[in-house]
């Protein structure tokens, strides 16, 4: 009987142990923090590379936004884009970033990315910039 539970005991560890490790958060391939300042429409980010090894969302975070017109801040549109060096780059969608976390979605694949504004307070055309204390990108 001593040997019977004592398997059990092993068993129940091993489950608990498995399941644990299957909801572990997955990591993501690689980030950079940085911050903006005095960005207008046509800034780019800097480039970074995707080896695409996972399955984990590509996202910009942006805190601590102003705008240098002495506006308020409301939003900033900002589109990802996959360069190649012999063609033209992917558009892969504009996302509204209200200073928050966007997201372009999981398996967007190895590649070169960065994203640059298209719009300042929904306004494609405006002369204002803007600043984020802190830039954070996942993917």
């Amino acid at each position: 009987m001593k040997q019977k539970a004592k398997t059990i005991a092993v068993a129940s560890t091993i489950l608990l142990a498995g399941s644990l490790l299957s909801a572990a958060p997955a990591m993501a391939e690689g980030m950079w923090t940085s911050y903006i300042s005095g960005a207008g429409i046509g800034f780019n980010s800097r480039t970074w590379t995707d080896q695409g090894v996972d399955q984990i969302a590509t996202t910009v975070k942006l805190s601590g936004c102003s705008l240098n017109n002495g506006y308020a801040f409301g939003s900033t549109h900002l589109k990802l884009w996959r360069t190649h060096l012999l063609w033209f780059p992917d558009d892969l969608g504009a996302i509204q970033n209200f200073c928050t976390t966007v997201s372009w979605g999981q398996a967007l694949g190895a590649g070169d990315y960065h994203f640059e504004v298209i719009k300042i307070n929904s306004n494609p055309s405006t002369t204002a910039t803007f600043n984020a204390n802190v830039v954070v990108t996942n993917y």
